[in-house]
């Protein structure tokens, strides 16, 4: 039995490294605060390096977050809701980290808070790949709205967003006038082969389906 404990603490320990999560507990009565070796780790130190408090957590956190996060601690306690929130913190080396913590407190028999239980996820990569993907999204929306070749956007065969070329070109209104259109909607009924402008709209965006591509007139 101890064999296998030890095994299941190893794989919880290799478990919180990859996901870059670590768990606490903190004991308010006597401000006792445990962390698990992970947030050691994500904090920018030696696991177990020190005897953690919830005052030495205070230390870490970056000076315009710490008002924010001891009224979210307190709020938690005093409103018996979860302590959620998303706030920076200050390695030693002066690196700074952005983690997302979650937490609830315990209560005795006199309903006196007495301990608090939590997780700490280190998201800094991941706050960065999402500025980064908006930052793209910008540059993106930038190009299609200021492009002079006409732009339109389709989704299940209608259109789902347009640029400003596109209004220009078809002589509408405004953007509104063409969202959720069909090609056919602002085609006349029929085409120069003969065909209907419904029936070769949808054999045209079938086949750039299946293709990646379709080039007409």
């Amino acid at each position: 039995m101890e064999t296998e404990h030890k095994k299941a603490h190893m794989h919880l320990i290799e478990a919180q490294h990859i996901a870059k999560v670590g768990h606490w507990d903190w004991n308010i009565q006597t401000d006792e605060l445990s962390w698990s070796d992970e947030i050691y780790r994500i904090f920018g130190y030696l696991p177990q390096e020190f005897d953690a408090t919830y005052d030495a957590f205070l230390h870490t956190i970056h000076p315009d977050d710490k008002d924010m996060v001891s009224d979210a601690v307190a709020g938690a306690i005093i409103q018996k809701d979860e302590y959620n929130i998303t706030h920076r913190i200050l390695l030693p080396d002066g690196t700074q980290k952005i983690v997302h913590e979650i937490g609830f407190a315990l209560y005795d028999d006199n309903d006196n808070p007495i301990r608090m239980l939590g997780t700490v996820h280190d998201i800094t990569k991941i706050r960065q790949m999402e500025n980064e993907i908006s930052e793209q999204k910008e540059a993106f929306e930038a190009i299609f709205e200021n492009s002079s070749d006409g732009i339109i956007l389709f989704e299940d065969g209608r259109v789902t967003a347009c640029n400003k070329a596109i209004i220009a070109m078809l002589d509408a209104p405004d953007k509104a006038a063409l969202l959720n259109t069909c090609p056919s909607d602002i085609s006349p009924a029929f085409q120069p082969d003969g065909q209907s402008s419904y029936e070769k709209s949808q054999k045209l965006l079938n086949r750039c389906l299946e293709k990646g591509y379709e080039r007409f007139e």
